[in-house]
């Protein structure tokens, strides 16, 4: 064992540095098949066994093979890609419009979803409901307020879109549209809403499509 090392990893054999060694229960795994099972700090390996790894690597494996086949039919500026034909979508980084994620989406996976400025609810839907709130009605102005009935404000510091699915690992995806101090119905606010309005629509047929309404 080299300088540093603490052991050997008990999937591949490698030897395991003291700094960065993760335990499970059959004994230390490397960085190398870590990241391979997605355990990205080593905390998430505590309590794993040897088996739970190799399930979690077939399982980053698979979605890895997702995201080769993926290939968008349709972008929503840079928050947002669709693949039409295999009803799959992926959120983009919304800044240069390059993944932030791995995961692929189903249509069907998607449970609800709601629009949020400051952390309030402006509009929602979901399986079973229709989109309610300001966003689909009387043009980009009415989704102020929403649903929360309250005034606007002056300087809006967040908007997002909550969308929650059927990942009980992760059940909770956003879709960032504001994250910074924007006054009120300048530009930038405006044309944050109406990207809104387009993926709350676009989730609402998406979720018609799977057969989940």
């Amino acid at each position: 064992m080299g300088l540093f090392s603490q052991g050997t990893c008990v999937l591949c054999g490698a030897p395991v540095k003291s700094m960065w060694a993760a335990k499970i229960a059959e004994g230390l795994l490397c960085k190398a098949c870590c990241r391979k099972a997605g355990y990205f700090s080593r905390s998430r390996a505590k309590n794993k066994t040897l088996d739970n790894v190799r399930a979690d690597m077939a399982r980053m494996e698979a979605a890895a093979a997702r995201q080769r086949a993926f290939e968008p039919t349709r972008t929503i500026g840079k928050h947002l890609a669709i693949d039409e034909h295999k009803q799959q979508w992926q959120i983009l980084d919304g800044v240069t419009g390059k993944l932030i994620m791995s995961r692929v989406l189903d249509f069907s996976e998607i449970v609800s979803y709601e629009l949020l400025e400051d952390g309030e609810t402006l509009a929602k839907g979901g399986l079973g409901r229709a989109l309610v709130g300001g966003a689909l009605f009387g043009g980009v102005g009415a989704i102020v307020g929403g649903v929360t009935g309250k005034k606007s404000k002056n300087v809006i510091n967040s908007m997002k879109i909550k969308i929650t699915v059927r990942d009980m690992s992760n059940p909770v995806v956003y879709v960032s549209l504001i994250s910074g101090k924007t006054k009120h119905n300048s530009l930038t606010h405006r044309l944050a809403q109406e990207t809104a309005q387009e993926i709350l629509s676009l989730l609402e047929l998406m979720q018609e499509l799977a057969g989940n309404v």
